[in-house]
């Protein structure tokens, strides 16, 4: 361990300062850190947003001004995020930072590193299918929303493609018994049901009634919660682990979990039932939303049948106009 800075070698008893971080000098660790520190607590604070926004009536000014503020710390999060994981992945000093602490203080892997940045834009993406995809309803030839959509599933593409890059990556060049994959694998779905949800309308030349916005806004909302969850789990629980257990960890060796290893049924495995558990209350919140909304629809009447492209013509215009004036 001689290549390491000397109070870097001293055991953390901090938990912001549970990874090693060193940047050159005293103002670039100080930097990181203070990044760091920002993105943990808006990561924190998006948790609890989602929780109060989830608990109270749908439309209410508390649920509309929680779920602003948590779409807007998770926003943070994502642009916070990625540079730091950039900066952990491309750094001279990653030699410095990459090293292996005994208990719950070890550090993020580089697979770990890449799957958070394809979080970062799929979060990004499902945040604007949430929030500005909602307000899209008239579908038919002509209609500018048309343009709209293709931009929201041109973005869902660069995310799938992103995926797959960072999935090869982590397989070829890395450890791919690592649990970012399954995080990659995750949020590739998301962006694949987004991009098909997107595409039928498209094809349909119709209007997209109300209920059926309202469930795209719920799902990318609902996932974002749960993934909000997982990431406090693991990102605050260890340290605190450690701190109750007076041992954050000291260096041990030069870190090798990013090399390339033989696959891990237990290590891949394992992660994706911690996935699973913590997404969960947001799967079941999920179904609970779509299947509430689906009954609501249903008592108005306004469970339309779909209406194909070869069906296009006046009748079905003025079908559209009445909805569209119905919804507004």
């Amino acid at each position: 361990m001689e290549d390491l800075p000397p109070y870097e070698c001293e055991p953390l008893h901090s938990l912001i300062a549970r990874k090693p971080v060193y940047y050159g000098c005293d103002g670039g660790s100080l930097t990181f850190k203070v990044f760091l520190g920002m993105h943990g607590i808006c990561g924190l604070l998006a948790c609890v947003m989602a929780i109060i926004a989830m608990s109270v009536t749908k439309g209410q000014t508390v649920h509309k001004l929680c779920g602003w503020l948590f779409s807007f710390l998770m926003l943070t999060v994502a642009l916070i995020g990625g540079p730091l994981d950039l900066t952990r992945l491309f750094s001279p000093f990653r030699p410095y930072n990459d090293v292996n602490l005994s208990h719950f203080a070890t550090p993020s892997t580089s697979p770990s590193h890449l799957g958070f940045f394809h979080a970062g834009f799929s979060l990004i993406s499902m945040l604007i299918q949430a929030l500005w995809g909602k307000n899209l309803s008239d579908f038919q030839a002509g209609s500018p929303h048309r343009f709209y959509a293709k931009l929201l599933m041109a973005f869902n593409i660069w995310n799938l493609v992103l995926g797959i890059i960072c999935a090869f990556a982590i397989v070829v060049l890395f450890n791919p018994s690592t649990g970012a994959l399954w995080m990659i694998i995750t949020f590739f779905a998301f962006e694949t049901t987004n991009f098909i949800g997107w595409l039928k309308f498209l094809e349909q030349y119709r209007i997209v009634l109300y209920w059926e916005r309202m469930l795209i806004h719920q799902f990318n909302l609902s996932m974002l919660s749960g993934f909000a969850w997982w990431s406090a789990l693991q990102g605050f629980l260890p340290p605190l682990m450690g701190f109750i257990h007076h041992n954050l960890g000291e260096h041990t060796g030069p870190f090798m979990g990013d090399k390339p290893g033989k696959f891990s049924f237990s290590s891949f495995f394992g992660f994706l039932l911690f996935w699973a558990i913590s997404f969960s209350p947001a799967i079941v919140l999920w179904l609970y939303f779509r299947k509430r909304r689906l009954r609501m629809a249903a008592e108005k009447g306004e469970l339309q049948p779909l209406l194909k492209k070869d069906e296009i013509n006046n009748e079905t215009t003025e079908f559209g106009a009445e909805k569209k004036k119905e919804i507004d």
